[in-house]
């Protein structure tokens, strides 16, 4: 069997397949599908009508203690969000506040944290916003305390800009591999020539018709959900 054979076979029987991980359940590509977490959402899903589940979390924290209050003060929070109350927060449909106490009774609140569930046709860019400006502006923040941005939804989002930031490099090492590929095959310096300038009309051409094709969440309306649109990446690149 050719080598380019055998790799096409172990390609498609190893890595995962094209859309997998961007269902409605976690992303299966961030964690096994027999996992805990997975089997949570999926239960979550069939028993109940709406998700209990949320992709993105806030943790309010200190080590030493949060303020007395600091469960009440998170209700109030929530609720305050779930009024309407943050006109600048249309996005959010609630936010579930869970203190460390509820898993530890007796013990002092030290741990808070928000569960963020978005309205329907959100987008990415949209909950990334929404999210930093949550953490950033409305969580009461006092001496000692951290408020981090975590979950899967996150996760994926930063995995995505690793992805992005190595991607030049993994381009341009496939644009050298190709040309050598069609020179050598060809046996003519010409034809590398020819086959990367093919790619490069082509690349620029979706390029410019992707142009303004990224989501925009406008508050107050609801859109169904849309997936941001990328350019196709050079050949041999999967995205």
């Amino acid at each position: 069997m050719p080598l380019w054979a055998l790799i096409a076979v172990l390609a498609v029987t190893t890595l995962p397949g094209v859309g997998e991980g961007q269902g409605d359940a976690i992303d299966s590509s961030l964690l096994p599908r027999e996992s805990a977490a997975v089997r949570a959402e999926l239960l979550s899903k069939e028993r109940f009508p709406v998700p209990l589940v949320a992709r993105t979390h806030v943790v309010h924290d200190n080590r030493a203690g949060l303020p007395l209050t600091a469960a009440q003060d998170a209700a109030a929070l929530a609720r305050d969000v779930q009024d309407g109350r943050f006109p600048e927060l249309d996005g959010l449909a609630a936010v579930v506040p869970i203190p460390n106490t509820v898993f530890e009774p007796g013990l002092r609140t030290t741990t808070v944290l928000y569960g963020l569930h978005f309205r329907p046709g959100v987008g990415e860019i949209a909950r990334e916003e929404l999210v930093r400006r949550f953490a950033g502006d409305l969580v009461p923040v006092g001496p000692g305390d951290t408020v981090e941005i975590t979950g899967t939804a996150p996760a994926a989002a930063a995995r995505s800009e690793v992805i992005d930031d190595r991607l030049p490099s993994v381009e341009l090492a496939t644009l050298i591999l190709v040309a050598a590929a069609v020179g050598v095959f060809f046996r003519s310096l010409v034809a590398p020539v020819i086959a990367l300038a093919t790619v490069a009309v082509a690349y620029a051409t979706v390029r410019l018709c992707t142009l303004g094709s990224r989501p925009v969440y406008h508050p107050g309306k609801t859109f169904p959900p849309v997936r941001e649109t990328k350019p196709p990446r050079l050949p041999g690149i999967p995205t």
